[in-house]
């Protein structure tokens, strides 16, 4: 995309200079690129990683088309954390998800189906593997409801207390005998991939479940001889993961199961939906089918699928493991279509290696691209493709108060029945802003800030929603540049409410910046910091 930028009159007249009629126009060369970034794994025959590969060792194949790798990352042991910094007692921020670590670690536990006893046998297993993991391995939590999107437990974080809190939380939980629905995991995922996409780098999502509905009930069997690609809901959830690099583990936590006839060989299969077809007895089809469907999308996101296995907690290791040792390769696909369809990938490495990637991703068209670009406010040649073009976070830092120290800034005294007083003191980042200057030389900024109390089921009990306008002269749009942008809410925590979701949206542009914690954590804080 070529794109002249010519003066106009008035600006060949403020150079006072009539040569510059003489001179030809400046211009801007602007290369529209659409980038792929594929996460590889690289392994022996005994699943263990190789390390050190250099980019002459990798090939890509873009819809049979040999590419050109533009960008390449050898695979890394050192992990950062990748969210909620608190070095001050009651300060919660999102800063170090501009920072992020090559792989975070999503648990999503699904209980629906899942008898107690396999709900407890999963919990002990997840949670004495955690002293397993590398220090430092940032984890976020989430829990299924059976009726809509999955609720966070705990956002990402390295704090091994607050992890093994989620997961206690989390399970065993009295559940509906019947399976989540095809309706609901499609809106999982979905929304699970919307989220991730704030967060840099890979991530690992653990489905740790008994059912994984990803085919759609007026389909017939699970698993019967359809692709993934040809549902527009399907589509949705894979374009969704692949936005945010995310890997999906599917992991029945049920452990050995006693399925009769032969086991399924969708792991067998050079292609995402090359299912066999399914012979035997009802259940036994089914079975093997949902296994079928496992590994499908595990293939189609660069994962793997694991079932009739007992060891739970060496999955979380071997997942954890995955994501520190796999290879970032980013190529431009040339010649590129943006026909929305499905391109497949192929990637191959020299040697006797095993190897696991994202299997293909869905082409968009220019001129959403290039609108996406324009609202992230990246540059042209940055817009990936089949990975995460959404804007940058906006930064802040939310001090929290509770109790006696928040009734004192409340308005009105709280009543019993009222809730908890809560008290958010943000300080937002300038420069993830707009401003705009008025005629009277002020620089205006135009966003809202909103808390949401919710419950473990998802459910907002209590939210405050306030809109700012700052009229800055250029001595405090100094010092908000160096400081922050402060603005103060206030909220009453209804009972009941486990955990808080903070936000700051720019009206201007549209970017967001959001904090997730439980109201545990802030009530720690907050008499931590008293």
């Amino acid at each position: 995309m070529l794109t002249w930028v010519v003066p106009t009159q008035a600006q060949n007249q403020a150079q006072g200079n009539d040569a510059v009629a003489l001179q030809p126009p400046p211009f801007t060369l602007q290369a529209s690129v659409r980038r792929v970034v594929e996460d590889v794994l690289v392994t022996d025959a005994k699943g263990k990683p190789i390390l050190g590969l250099p980019q002459s060792a990798f090939h890509v194949q873009d819809d049979g088309k040999p590419q050109v790798i533009r960008n390449f990352e050898a695979s890394a042991e050192s992990v950062t954390d990748a969210n909620e910094t608190r070095s001050t007692p009651g300060v919660f921020s999102n800063v170090a998800m501009l920072q992020g670590d090559r792989n975070i670690n999503v648990l999503l536990i699904d209980n629906m189906g899942v008898d107690v006893a396999d709900q407890m046998y999963f919990r002990l297993q997840v949670l004495h593997s955690l002293a397993g993991l590398p220090s430092g391995t940032p984890i976020a939590v989430f829990r299924t409801t059976g009726h809509g999107p999955a609720v966070l437990m705990q956002s990402v974080t390295t704090d091994r207390e607050l992890i093994r809190r989620a997961i206690e939380n989390s399970a065993p939980a009295l559940t509906s005998p019947i399976p989540s629905s095809y309706s609901v995991a499609v809106r999982e995922l979905s929304e699970l991939g919307l989220y991730l996409r704030q967060y840099k780098g890979r991530k690992s999502l653990l489905w740790f479940a008994a059912a994984f509905p990803l085919r759609d009930e007026q389909s017939g069997a699970a698993g019967a001889g359809r692709s993934m690609q040809s549902d527009e809901a399907e589509m949705m959830v894979l374009r969704a993961l692949e936005g945010a690099r995310v890997a999906v583990y599917p992991v029945d936590v049920r452990g050995v199961l006693n399925v009769a006839g032969p086991l399924n060989q969708a792991k067998n299969t050079s292609e995402v939906g090359g299912s066999p077809v399914i012979t035997g007895s009802n259940d036994a089809a089914a079975q093997r089918g949902s296994w079928n469907a496992m590994d499908e999308i595990a293939a189609a996101t660069g994962g793997h699928a694991y079932y009739s296995n007992n060891a739970l907690g060496t999955v979380l290791q071997q997942a954890v493991s995955d994501g520190r040792h796999a290879y970032a390769v980013t190529y431009d696909p040339t010649p590129y279509s943006s026909d929305g369809r499905f391109h497949k990938v192929r990637v191959t490495v020299d040697g006797p290696y095993q190897v696991s990637y994202r299997q293909g991703y869905y082409a968009k068209d220019p001129a959403g691209l290039d609108e996406e670009a324009s609202v992230s406010g990246m540059e042209s040649d940055q817009v990936p493709d089949g990975g995460p073009a959404s804007p940058l976070p906006i930064v802040f830092l939310a001090r929290i108060k509770m109790g006696a120290e928040a009734a004192q800034q409340v308005a009105g005294a709280p009543a019993k029945n009222a809730g908890e007083p809560l008290v958010i003191d943000y300080g937002i980042a300038a420069k993830d802003l707009v401003f705009n200057r008025d005629e009277s030389g002020r620089n205006d900024a135009h966003f809202k800030v909103a808390a949401l109390a919710y419950n473990a089921e998802g459910e907002v009990l209590s939210s405050a929603m306030d809109e700012v306008t700052t009229h800055y002269d250029d001595a405090q749009m100094e010092q908000a540049s160096t400081k922050g942008v402060p603005t103060l809410q206030q909220l009453r925590v209804a009972h009941g409410a486990k955990y808080l979701m903070l936000s700051v949206i720019d009206l201007e542009s549209g970017r967001t910046g959001t904090v997730q914690l439980s109201v545990a954590s802030a009530e720690q804080g907050s008499k931590a910091s008293e």
